[in-house]
């Protein structure tokens, strides 16, 4: 089969990463804080009002693949996301397309975190209209800082306000609020993927493997049959779809939290150290039924290592699946007979396909599921 690469081509391949954090911010029970219980009534309202927007922003960047606000260019042009729900109400945009990368980095993610939560801050505080049994004074301009760590994101907010109450006079200076999200290290996690991806092509070699090991998928042939043979194009790209759609799910990256293989590793190195010659002589190991997986859908995608992260990788949408020679969608062998003289009853169909293949494959990352919440502080 790997003869048949010549004949074969992946062009344009869509590769997208979506930070896996919507639902699994859902699923975190939020537990108290037990320094709340300290703050004065204005900390809190403030630390509360920051809580809010801070989750509203990573809730966007699970949403969105690490975007809090899809820029324009990119939500105009439905080739360029991917729309989770159908309705184009979530747009996920590719982080490559057409050759041009568009991956946010923590800073970017950062910045974008800080300029929707200080918006957002300011709606939500108000001017303090909210205590009127209190004279509350800003002293200077709402400055946001946020911090995307390896165990939370954590939002700062410089804020230098006058407080009196009537009884007493305070002024409190900066407010904070974190989100027991790992988005720093699910970020870096898919950049890294991408990278990966892009210097090595193991996506489009491992589609070629699935394609030209299903009979039904015809590459360049010969068949002894009378009869003009033919493949339809719709037929075809459903059964790509199907391989991808089982298989992609399938893949495990080194590194990273997966789920554990069948016998120990050491007896998958046995087979990938196998040489023909010890075919040959009969030196064959035992070979676990999930041998595949290991040997071809085990990837280094050199990730930071980190055993709490999954990464898992999905089709979100249909592929765009193109062959030639074919005529409306119909693929068909050229039929040919043998030689007139010797074997004038002989039925030959030559067949050489080329494919062009494009579709987007989404990589999430997300951590495992802990029973810690989300909290806040201010200080």
């Amino acid at each position: 089969m790997k003869g048949q690469v010549s004949v074969f081509a992946i062009l344009g391949v869509i590769v997208l990463f979506s930070v896996g954090l919507f639902f699994y911010y859902q699923g975190l029970a939020i537990t108290p804080d037990v320094q709340q219980q300290k703050l004065s009534p204005v900390e809190r309202f403030v630390s509360a009002c920051m809580q809010e927007a801070l989750d509203e922003a990573v809730n966007l960047a699970g949403q969105q693949g690490g975007f809090i606000t899809v820029p324009p260019s990119i939500s105009v042009d439905p080739g360029r996301y991917v729309s989770p729900d159908g309705q184009d109400i979530v747009r996920v945009p590719l982080w490559f397309y057409r050759g041009l990368r568009y991956s946010p980095s923590r800073e970017s993610v950062a910045h974008e975190i800080e300029a929707y939560t200080l918006v957002r801050a300011k709606e939500c505080i108000g001017d303090f209209r909210a205590f009127s049994d209190a004279t509350i004074t800003p002293r200077g301009e709402m400055r946001m800082a946020a911090a995307l760590n390896k165990e939370d994101v954590t939002l700062t907010l410089v804020y230098p306000v006058d407080v009196d109450d009537g009884s007493e006079r305070t002024r409190l200076e900066r407010f904070q609020a974190s989100s027991r999200v790992r988005l720093g290290p699910m970020l870096d996690t898919a950049n890294a993927i991408l990278e990966s991806e892009l210097s090595t092509a193991i996506l489009e070699n491992f589609t070629l493997d699935l394609m030209s090991s299903n009979p039904d998928v015809p590459f360049t042939g010969m068949l002894f049959e009378c009869g003009q043979k033919e493949w339809r194009l719709t037929e075809l790209r459903a059964k790509v779809r199907e391989m991808l759609e089982v298989n992609l799910p399938r893949i495990r990256i080194k590194d990273t939290n997966y789920p554990p293989f069948i016998a120990p590793e050491a007896q998958y190195k046995k087979l990938e150290k196998l040489t023909m010659k010890d075919i040959a002589e009969g030196r064959i190991p035992e070979a676990p039924d999930d041998s595949y997986e290991y040997l071809r859908m085990f990837w280094n995608m050199n990730v930071q290592k980190d055993a709490d992260l999954h990464v898992g990788f999905t089709l979100p949408r249909p592929i765009d699946l193109l062959a030639t020679p074919q005529e409306n969608g119909v693929l068909r062998s050229q039929p040919a007979q043998g030689d007139s003289q010797y074997l004038p009853l002989l039925c030959i169909n030559i067949y050489h396909f080329l494919y062009n293949i494009n579709y987007p494959a989404s990589s999430s990352a997300s951590p495992c599921l802990s029973p810690s919440g989300t909290t806040s502080r201010t200080s």
